[in-house]
């Protein structure tokens, strides 16, 4: 089995009005379907993931504080990238987000020196 990174990416403008705008009923419900969707997925699930904040970047000439659109991240397994791919369907809880997608990317080991 290979692993793969998964990250949640969304707009950071409708993340954050998204995040305003929510009821406690409508987080509540956002948060059910996530543990489903886990539940349903633990074979495949190295790690579930959480959400993750503020993102700092490190340059040659300093580090700083960015803004991306990544969300959340998981890691998972699956035989391919297609096998994993097969998780994330139209109704995954992630894409209750205007703009939402999910990247899938293997994870590589080095090459061996």
């Amino acid at each position: 089995m290979k692993q793969f990174l998964v990250l949640y990416l969304a707009p950071i403008s409708e993340r954050e009005e998204m995040m305003k705008n929510m009821s406690q009923t409508e987080m509540n419900t956002i948060i059910a379907s996530w543990s489903r969707w886990k539940q349903e997925n633990s074979a495949s699930l190295i790690d579930g993931g959480n959400p993750v904040g503020k993102a700092r970047s490190a340059r040659p000439d300093g580090i700083s504080d960015r803004k991306n659109e990544v969300d959340a991240y998981s890691i998972i397994q699956a035989k391919t990238q297609d096998d994993a791919m097969q998780l994330f369907g139209a109704d995954h809880p992630h894409f209750s987000s205007q703009g939402a997608r999910i990247e899938v990317m293997e994870i590589v080991s080095p090459p061996s020196s």
